[in-house]
């Protein structure tokens, strides 16, 4: 979660109701930590996280999967 409140900066806003979904308070940016991305339950099929890049439309121009490190 520190990571991704770097990357999204200040005024962070949690935009799904507790689900793990944050935007940037310029909306550009993103970062998901959803129950299903940590469970592995889609593409990579391991625990991960997500960074992404938004146009100023709010279309996704990137979207990396962060595979988590092992304990």
């Amino acid at each position: 979660m520190a990571t991704g409140s770097e990357f999204l900066g200040e005024g962070m806003r949690d935009v799904a109701k507790g689900r793990g979904i944050f935007r940037s308070a310029d909306n550009r940016r993103g970062f998901h930590i959803d129950p299903d991305s940590l469970a592995g339950g889609h593409w990579p099929d391991v625990p991960h996280v997500h960074f992404e890049i938004f146009d100023e439309a709010g279309k996704s121009l990137a979207n990396n999967r962060v595979p988590l490190a092992g304990p």
